[in-house]
């Protein structure tokens, strides 16, 4: 399940342009600092020495203070280094030794120059507007709102556009742009740690593209994630898992002393107001690549290196967030293709499907426990164990015009009839605490929006949501014939 324009234009940063959320950096690399610092992994970095008032970021950042070593100063001496017009000379030679040292960890190479640019945060801002989301029509995105409100994952009055301006605003640190094949990193007068762990972050996504089709072997295109956005998800979270363990590896080998304390000090003061006040759904979907992936692709690198990754973009890419959530599942554990019959035929006449595919794993488990009110989230230890039990499902949203009416429908099957015993409990304690108790006639309904679940047999259900109760029964009888 995807977030997309009533056109299915998918919203740029979740679907294609891989850019680094800095919120999910600092989440992770807390994880790892801590580990490090207990398992004594730094005892004896580089010596450099550190002026307290270094400790913590200054006010006003010189771009001289960027922390290049004497030692890596004489590694880039025969680089020849042009300085761009946006770029400090300095600036320059640390990306240029970030590229190698990262190449070095990764195992691969690019043979052309990648183009480099730093954003400045109103840079950033402009380029959100005017580029990422300069399709994203007023009226798509409530269309969009409006279905993700109709399973209580959003609120009904969220402005998207505005909160997609902000966030993307607040989170981006940088993105590799995959048409132009250029680096951008966003970043104040300073290119400390964090930039150049972004940098980190992002020359891996140049690495990817230079070395793996992902576009014609894998599938990973505009118009083949409109078709199968779950196994797009699946490939999402191989390419930014990849990069995020790539950043850690290179943070784990090249990190001075400087650069630890000042991510220490950053953990400490960061704060990122517009995710915090935003639909859990919508956070959490954007933490799925980077978070999931990571853990998917240190699995992959426990099972055979970077071989085994290398495996995983050409022979045997994940095909579902399930194998991506459970990497032991990976590669055996296939989805088993669902279909829902033609129900705007059975809806009757001014009834057109908008959206439709496979809900999957992830967005099965997001749908249990991130609820746009805490009331209707369940248990998210309970909701894992009812993800690890997915085997397939279909939905589509379909919509009246005339009646501004809109449905719901996602149909189900299980890996056993335990998993579907228990995935039915779940959804139907959500159901009831999302609308209360259900009717005689096993009909859920709170002001106007309408819900109902059945069994089909098979280790399979059926769940509707709807905002008219006759579009409800219709479908219901339809599908329980």
């Amino acid at each position: 399940m995807y977030l997309s324009s009533k056109n299915n234009e998918p919203y740029i940063a979740i679907i294609l342009i891989l850019a680094i959320v800095f919120f999910a950096i600092m989440v992770a690399f807390g994880a790892i600092l801590l580990k490090g610092l207990r398992s004594n992994a730094w005892v004896n970095p580089p010596a450099v020495e550190l002026e307290p008032e270094a400790i913590a970021p200054p006010q006003e950042p010189q771009p001289a203070d960027i922390p290049v070593t004497a030692e890596e100063t004489e590694q880039v001496d025969n680089e020849e280094v042009t300085p761009s017009a946006t770029l400090d000379p300095k600036t320059e030679v640390a990306m240029i030794l970030i590229e190698e040292q990262v190449s070095q960890i990764r195992l691969l190479t690019v043979e052309d120059a990648i183009p480099r640019k730093v954003f400045s945060p109103e840079e950033l801002r402009a380029y959100v507007e005017e580029e990422m989301l300069e399709d994203l029509e007023d009226e798509d995105a409530q269309e969009d709102v409006r279905r993700f409100a109709l399973l209580g994952l959003f609120p009904p009055d969220l402005d998207m556009r505005q909160l997609l301006e902000d966030l993307y605003s607040e989170q981006i640190a940088g993105f590799y742009k995959i048409e132009e094949r250029e680096m951008v990193v966003v970043a104040g007068e300073d290119f400390g740690i964090s930039e150049r762990l972004t940098y980190a972050h992002e020359y891996v996504h140049a690495l990817q593209y230079a070395n793996y089709d992902l576009e014609n072997d894998l599938g990973y295109s505009e118009e083949a994630c409109k078709k199968d956005s779950e196994r797009c998800a699946a490939i999402q979270a191989l390419i930014e898992g990849d990069a995020n363990f790539t950043q850690f590896k290179w943070f784990e080998t090249h990190a001075t002393r400087n650069d630890i304390l000042e991510l220490l000090a950053g953990l400490e003061s960061y704060e990122s107001p517009v995710l915090d006040s935003a639909p859990p759904y919508l956070s959490a979907s954007m933490m799925f690549p980077y978070n999931e992936g990571t853990v998917f692709v240190e699995h992959l690198f426990e099972m055979g290196g970077y071989d085994a990754i290398h495996q995983a973009y050409t022979t045997t890419p994940p095909v579902s967030t399930e194998q991506i959530m459970f990497p032991e599942r990976y590669p055996d554990d296939i989805p088993l293709e669902i279909n829902l019959p033609d129900l705007s035929a059975a809806l009757g006449d001014g009834w057109e499907i908008d959206q439709e595919g496979v809900i999957g794993a992830w967005d099965s488990y997001m749908m249990l426990t991130q609820g746009y009110e805490e009331r209707f989230q369940i248990n998210a230890e309970k909701a894992l164990a009812v993800a690890e039990g997915w085997g397939g499902d279909s939905y589509a949203f379909l919509s009246h015009e005339n009646d501004d009416e809109h449905l719901f429908v996602m149909k189900t099957i299980w890996d056993s009839e335990q998993d579907s015993q228990e995935a039915w409990e779940a959804f139907s304690k959500l159901l009831a605490l999302r609308f209360g108790r259900a009717k005689n006639d096993g009909i859920y309904s709170q002001e106007e929006t309408y819900a109902r679940i059945f069994k089909t047999g098979n280790n399979g259900f059926v769940l509707i949501i709807s905002e008219g109760l006759e579009s409800l029964n219709r479908v219901y009888d339809y599908l329980n014939e």
